[in-house]
């Protein structure tokens, strides 16, 4: 069961769980672990896009396409972008009713990541997963579709522009300040919905019974490492990584998986500061 927070930690308690976050990270194998996920996650990638168009599609909006392709590279670096890009093209450019048709398919392709995303996060709170296999595949499909849709809403989110900013602050009364602020607002709550998605694989996937309260710090860590991986794996490929001239044609695919695996080792560096908050406070 996760514990609470007793209060702020102190610098010392800090550093204790900064060197066992560390340790721990060293002791479960989590960069192998990460590289394995990003390995998943580029199989799953497909169908999981398949699966968030096909909920796309459920809101006819003109231009909706560009717009969302737009908004995701505002967050991933622009090589990966490269092979993302073609990806979410193809995908958009599909007969909308097919994809409908295979979206369930989708989800249980796109699983595969989050099967293997259970293992690393048991090996993270270091406990023996003893659900049968059925179970495991039905949480694996169940973060699909919740993390999937939490993730739809937060690209919504950030579509949202000052006309909506406008329109708020007049059903609240309130003046042109929220107006103004409203951008960097909008940005906030989507950064807000990524941790509340990392905090539920926290508290689903791992074979241990846990308050998904008790995961808000290893989650905001993992999002703001996430954010601070991506811009400079932007700032490494623009400036350092000429991965086009080496890799040809494969440059962008070998930008995205580093992408997922910076990704990925967000994700578990986050788990293992959960589960070294949780044992200093036991």
């Amino acid at each position: 069961m996760g514990v609470e927070a007793r209060g702020p930690m102190s610098w010392g308690q800090v550093k204790t769980i900064a060197s066992g976050t560390f340790s721990a990270c060293i002791r479960h194998d989590q960069l192998n672990n990460a590289a394995a996920l990003s390995y998943y996650f580029l199989l799953s990638i497909c169908p999981l896009l398949i699966f968030l168009v096909s909920l796309v599609a459920l809101f006819p909006v003109p231009g909706l396409d560009v717009r969302i392709i737009d908004t995701v590279a505002d967050i991933v670096p622009v090589d990966a972008m490269r092979a993302l890009d073609r990806v979410l093209t193809s995908i958009f450019q599909t007969d909308r009713r097919l994809l409908s048709l295979g979206i369930l398919g989708a989800i249980w392709a796109g699983s595969t990541g989050f099967n293997a995303m259970i293992s690393a996060l048991n090996s993270a709170y270091e406990v023996k997963d003893a659900r049968p296999m059925w179970k495991t595949q039905l949480v694996a499909l169940s973060l699909t579709v919740s993390v999937g849709a939490m993730l739809l809403i937060s690209i919504f989110l950030s579509l949202l522009g000052s006309r909506f900013g406008l329109w708020f602050a007049l059903r609240l009364g309130v003046g042109p300040e929220l107006i103004s602020a409203w951008p960097y607002i909008r940005w906030f709550v989507v950064v807000a919905f990524c941790a509340v998605s990392v905090e539920l694989v926290y508290c689903l996937a791992p074979y241990l019974k846990q308050k998904i309260s008790a995961q808000a710090p290893g989650a905001i860590f993992a999002v703001l490492l996430w954010l601070a991986s991506s811009m400079g794996l932007d700032v490494y490929f623009n400036h350092f990584g000429q991965y086009t001239a080496v890799y040809g044609t494969l440059g962008a695919t070998t930008a995205l998986m580093m992408w997922f695996y910076f990704s990925s080792l967000a994700v578990l560096i986050g788990a293992e500061v959960n589960a070294q908050i949780q044992r200093n406070q036991t």
